[in-house]
């Protein structure tokens, strides 16, 4: 039965879609292709007509998945102290103890762990989705005052989520005042 070419990008879509989920929630080394299909309501079979290996969805899912963390930014920093409001809801407790959606946490550790040799095709994406993160829809460069102040804002909450969930389980406590050390 063939399938439509709308069809095919709806499938692929979905394929990203929970990939981006579930490599967020158990890390790229923790989900196969078939948790990802089975995920998507879709078959393991038609997966390699789609990608050329998990590596190529991978980069795609942190392209996704920052794209939609670019995009909440984006819509915070349109309100007065954007950034201080986006920060105070990001390091809210249950971000902390619960499924985090922040790639820029999930996934940094995966991202930094591929790139061997000429594969560098995830760092690229997570850089490229990072850099219009930290811009939050804005036309902001590095090194320009307002993408200074913003990325030391969110460099410090991202950097305290990182570590309160590091920990969070074992002391609480000392996560909860991680947290604390920086909300505004």
């Amino acid at each position: 039965m063939k399938v439509s070419r709308k069809q095919v990008a709806e499938n692929r879509e979905r394929i990203v879609e929970q990939a981006a989920r579930l490599f967020r929630e158990h890390g790229a080394a923790g989900v196969g292709v078939g948790e990802i299909t089975a995920a998507a309501g879709l078959t393991h079979g038609g997966f390699y007509r789609q990608f050329e290996s998990k590596d190529a969805l991978f980069a795609e899912a942190c392209t996704a998945a920052l794209h939609d963390a670019e995009s909440e930014l984006a819509k915070a920093l349109e309100r007065p102290e954007g950034v201080k409001a986006f920060t105070r809801t990001y390091l809210r407790a249950e971000h902390v103890s619960g499924a985090s959606r922040c790639p820029v946490v999930t996934l940094a550790s995966d991202v930094a762990r591929t790139g061997a040799g000429d594969d560098a095709s995830a760092q690229s994406a997570y850089a490229e989705g990072l850099r219009a993160f930290l811009a939050g829809g804005k036309a902001m460069e590095p090194g320009e005052p307002d993408w200074n102040a913003t990325t030391a804002t969110l460099a410090s909450a991202i950097g305290a989520m990182l570590m309160a969930r590091a920990v969070v389980r074992a002391d609480p406590d000392l996560a909860e005042a991680i947290v604390a050390s920086v909300r505004p």
